[in-house]
């Protein structure tokens, strides 16, 4: 029953419970407690709107409803970003990010694309900003990043956020500061590509290599 089972666990620690006290509140088996939160069996259909009430939580939240309506609205959210990035909307995604991301706090992907956009803006907006309102989205790039930095565990992200930062604390005159984390990047040799590119042969090997001159090609030009 979509996320029933990891539901009732996250709402079940949420109240320091253990199962065998959760069990006694429904008038089950512990046993009962745990098959139902690794969903190898379900609670009878008429008990679901007494454990909601018991949770203080709604059906849908119980089932995992909520998380699925949530992933329907980021896909279209997504689907208008790239809608809006055909057309050159620039600014118009940065508004819709920055309500996305606050929807969506720990997608440091979208996170990561207001950052881009927030620095694409300035170059490509039809607009004519100032150097005023340049510096407000250079600094609200860096805030952004520097959140993501904080919290993301994700490699990639992580290392593309920190290039994007090392090329706007250059534009806003840190020199230091780009240099400090431009140390932060993984060597050029640490590249995957490359690496395959020296593993492979043949047709594989060529590929990589291909791959990898592009990629050193795009970063040369970047800005």
């Amino acid at each position: 029953m979509l996320k029933l089972g990891e539901n009732l666990k996250k709402f079940r620690l949420k109240r320091e419970l253990t199962q065998e006290q959760l069990a006694d509140v429904f008038g089950v088996s512990a046993q009962a407690v745990s098959r139902w939160e690794n969903g190898t069996t379900y609670p009878d259909i008429t008990l679901l709107p007494t454990i909601a009430g018991y949770f203080e939580i709604t059906l849908d939240e119980l089932m995992g409803m909520e998380y699925l309506k949530s992933e329907e609205q980021l896909k279209e959210v997504i689907a208008k970003l790239d809608e809006n990035g055909n057309k050159g909307l620039i600014y118009e995604n940065i508004l819709l990010l920055r309500e996305a991301v606050k929807t969506y706090p720990t997608d440091y992907q979208l996170q990561f694309r207001l950052v881009n956009q927030l620095t694409f803006c300035q170059y490509r907006d039809g607009r004519g900003l100032d150097e005023e309102e340049i510096n407000a989205l250079n600094r609200e790039a860096v805030e952004v990043g520097n959140r993501i930095l904080s919290r993301c565990n994700d490699c990639e992200i992580i290392n593309r956020t920190t290039q994007q930062l090392c090329y706007i604390y250059s534009r806003l005159g840190e020199t230091e500061k780009a240099i400090e984390y431009a140390k932060k990047l993984p060597d050029i040799g640490a590249c995957s590509t490359v690496i395959l590119g020296d593993i492979y042969e043949g047709e594989q090997q060529n590929l990589h290599l291909q791959q990898a001159i592009k990629y050193y090609t795009k970063s040369m030009f970047q800005f």
